[in-house]
């Protein structure tokens, strides 16, 4: 019991114990707030009651947690620097090589990276950025034949390509 249930109780026994006329409107109102004081306790000894499970539960899920990561990165070594690094760290340097399948590009409005799958991918969609919600690559119309002529050497010619 806490501090407010014994309170409650004991203003519930004073009030027997004097034998409160619950006939008066005295009385009545003196009965009625012992009654409201009795159901607060009861109330907040529930919360109580609640919030220590919850407390027990939350250290259990850390100790859960820690175990994890104690298990998850005993492989890391600890170079004389004392920060972790992962043995492997030269695997993720072999992801960054860009054979993941993704295109990088930057928002020309905010600068936020924004990645696009290579094979999926269409410039004549409207490809907005998730953060600023601007076009990210505005309107782009692309003249293929042009790239084609610039290739070859030439300087594209006014007219259909296709009569080439």
């Amino acid at each position: 019991m806490n501090k407010v249930t014994d309170r409650a109780a004991y203003l519930r026994g004073l009030a027997d114990g004097l034998e409160i006329d619950g006939s008066t409107k005295e009385g009545k109102l003196l009965l009625a707030f012992v009654e409201a004081f009795d159901e607060m306790a009861e109330s907040l000894q529930k919360v109580s009651d609640a919030n220590d499970e919850t407390r027990s539960y939350v250290e259990e899920i850390d100790e859960a947690l820690d175990a994890l990561e104690s298990e998850l990165f005993e492989d890391d070594e600890e170079c004389e620097c004392h920060h972790h690094h992962d043995e492997d760290d030269e695997d993720d340097e072999d992801d960054e090589d860009g054979d993941d399948g993704l295109i990088e590009y930057d928002c020309p409005n905010c600068g936020t990276a924004i990645y696009f799958d290579e094979t999926a991918f269409d410039l004549e969609e409207d490809h907005r950025c998730p953060n600023c919600g601007e076009p990210v690559f505005g309107e782009v119309t692309p003249d293929i034949s042009s790239w084609e002529d610039a290739e070859d050497g030439h300087e594209p010619e006014d007219g259909d390509p296709e009569d080439k």
